[in-house]
């Protein structure tokens, strides 16, 4: 029931479906109306937002609204929420099946939690990740750039010696997206071919004619 009283200002009526973290203000509560016109596209199939609140001075103050595709990704948060913070390792786990998640905001979740993870934690949960699943995300045109590095990283620390050749191969790749990716790639290909890996690296770095990204890039991986 979206009602504005001009541009975005007015207000919106907000039905609870679920209370991820709950405060005395709204526990009990059905629904709760926001001071802010949101449209809707489609009254028949209203679109489901996670809502984050503050509580000021005993009233609830609505700050940020995520659109989100349904009840899956609900089920997501609810699981995350409730994983231990002390097994980072079997935490990993579960965040590896939602990287390539349709909703895009379930996916942002789940690779940030990568992002933030220590090497080491990566390394013990890393024989667990399907490789078939990150060479296939690595070769998606699809998958957003900033990625595949972390997912050729991730690629060598699980996979096999065809997957070694073929982090090799995109290392020598002109397409923009893996130049850029190149620490990544690079890293992940050591991991496989340690002795392989370093006589690339020291023959990048030797060669003056070598792509300038690409020598940068060695430079972040021996880092």
């Amino acid at each position: 029931n979206p009602r504005t009283t001009g541009g975005l200002t007015g207000q919106t009526d907000f039905h609870i479906k679920t209370v991820l973290r709950s405060d005395e203000v709204v526990r009990g509560k059905k629904s709760i109306v926001l001071p802010r016109y949101l449209p809707i596209n489609d009254k028949d199939k209203p679109p489901h937002y996670l809502l984050f609140c503050d509580v000021d001075k005993g009233k609830l103050d609505p700050y940020r609204g995520v659109v989100l595709r349904g009840a899956e990704s609900i089920d997501y948060l609810k699981k995350a929420l409730a994983l231990d913070v002390k097994q980072p390792v079997k935490n990993l786990e579960y965040f590896f099946r939602f990287l390539e998640h349709e909703d895009p905001e379930v996916s942002r979740d789940a690779f940030f939690e990568f992002a933030k993870a220590n090497d080491a934690d990566i390394a013990l949960a890393a024989p667990k990740f399907d490789p078939v699943k990150l060479r296939n995300w690595i070769k998606d045109p699809k998958t957003q750039p900033q990625r595949l590095g972390v997912y050729a990283l991730l690629l060598g620390a699980s996979g096999k010696e065809d997957d070694a050749l073929f982090l090799r191969s995109l290392l020598d790749s002109k397409e923009d997206r893996y130049v850029n990716a190149a620490d990544g790639l690079l890293a992940g290909y050591m991991q496989q071919k340690p002795r392989e890996g370093w006589i690339f690296l020291q023959e990048v770095i030797r060669d003056e004619k070598k792509p300038l990204l690409l020598r940068l890039a060695v430079l972040r991986t021996m880092r």
